[in-house]
């Protein structure tokens, strides 16, 4: 069963969330110059740093990173039926972050 992680058109936010019982920082990000939203994850009570995830769908975002035995899958999912990618005004509506536990 997956986990909505609450998300918002802010250009820039952290959180702080429970995930496969760890704490995590997560900080959410829009940047101008290539218009797109990157994640960074920081593990608070464990070893994981991944910076600069590039929130795009149609992939797991975290299987590049190896930290399979840490952490599960994270997908941006779009709540339409358009074929873009996200933009700043669409974040926590039209497109969400999905986490499945490991």
């Amino acid at each position: 069963m997956s986990i909505t992680l609450k998300t918002h058109s802010n250009p820039y936010y952290r959180v702080i969330r429970q995930l496969d019982g760890a704490s995590y920082l997560l900080r959410i990000h829009w940047t101008i110059l290539t218009s797109k939203w990157y994640l960074d994850i920081k593990g608070l009570s464990n070893s994981v740093d991944i910076k600069g995830i590039a929130l795009l769908p149609g992939k797991d975002l975290l299987a590049p990173f190896g930290y399979g035995g840490q952490l599960g899958e994270l997908w941006v999912i779009d709540n339409s039926s358009g074929t873009e990618n996200p933009n700043y005004e669409d974040m926590g509506t039209r497109w969400t972050l999905e986490y499945t536990p490991k």
